[in-house]
């Protein structure tokens, strides 16, 4: 469940370079970490998130969430 998250750094919320910090509670425990958005490829209509520091960077090295839109062309 997702408790909060602010603009950390950067001029908007859905650009790239932009930092956002949340806080979370997995199983009764609020954790935090911060997202970064990568890279957006409107062509491709991919947008690279990354998520880091805090609790993420004690339990894995890389976190990296990569959401891509395929068309329905049938």
């Amino acid at each position: 469940r997702v408790h909060g998250a602010k603009l950390h750094e950067g001029d908007h919320w859905h650009g790239p370079g932009s930092i956002k910090h949340w806080t979370y509670v997995i199983d009764g425990k609020v954790h935090k970490c911060l997202e970064k958005i990568e890279d957006v490829d409107e062509k491709n209509k991919k947008i690279t998130y990354k998520l880091f520091g805090e609790d993420i960077d004690t339990h894995y090295k890389v976190f990296k969430l990569i959401l891509e839109v395929i068309d329905n062309k049938g």
